[in-house]
């Protein structure tokens, strides 16, 4: 069976100063192994292809056959890493929390630890209607929801049709 951490390094070295992040890594029983990347500007096909074969010139097939897949972050999936909460800001999120409300809203801060390698919370801008009193029309309200990361079960861009 191929060696993660090895996998993770060479992967690591192929993507060192390009503003991509490796992502997850994922390898089967049977050998498949998954290489997600992101990074602010998107992936494209030539980072995916470059990793690929990086990865196919440092594994002997002959030695260990396996299967193998480089893709970029979908669209639907969840949010892991801090890149993504930033790479996202100003577009609309949905925020899955711990206790079983989902918040809605534009994703307009993410404060991050000191040395910028965990989330700390997230600032969300939602709008609600609110009566006023000696008004018939309810008018609608900013509000800023403060979300600390140990709320946060999953977080995602929301699907906007």
């Amino acid at each position: 069976m191929i060696n993660k951490e090895n996998l993770k390094q060479l992967v690591d070295s192929g993507i060192e100063g390009t503003g991509t992040v490796l992502v997850d890594i994922q390898i089967s029983n049977s050998n498949n192994i998954k290489i997600v990347l992101d990074s602010i500007a998107g992936v494209n096909i030539d980072e995916c292809v470059k990793i690929n074969r990086l990865i196919e010139s440092n594994f002997d097939r002959d030695e260990e056959d396996y299967q193998l897949e480089v893709s970029s972050y979908g669209i639907g999936q969840p949010f892991i890493l801090p890149l993504q909460y930033i790479k996202n800001i100003n577009r609309e999120v949905e925020i899955h929390l711990k206790d079983g409300k989902t918040v809605k809203g534009c994703l307009k801060n993410v404060i991050l630890s000191e040395d910028s390698k965990q989330l700390n919370f997230i600032e969300i801008s939602n709008t609600k209607k609110i009566k006023e009193e000696g008004k018939k029309k309810k008018s609608e309200v900013e509000e800023i929801i403060k979300v600390q990361n140990s709320e946060i079960r999953k977080a995602k861009l929301a699907p906007s049709f």
